[in-house]
């Protein structure tokens, strides 16, 4: 994930693939501990969604 961060404060090629790749990983993930911490599970699962979309949706380069 820090690597994916670098690469999206550097602008490289393969930050938008890679972020999404690592959202949606740690978005599955999140299912695992439903049972155990629910509250910060599905907080993590809806912040998950919005990076993927925001990584998704918007593709002008700023």
């Amino acid at each position: 994930m820090v690597i994916v961060g670098v690469g999206m404060l550097r602008g490289m090629s393969w930050r938008r693939p890679a972020g999404v790749t690592a959202a949606a990983v740690s978005l599955v993930t999140q299912f695992m501990f439903i049972p155990y911490y629910p509250l910060w599970s599905i907080s993590v699962m809806a912040l998950d969604l919005i990076i993927i979309f925001g990584l998704a949706r918007f593709t002008a380069d700023a």
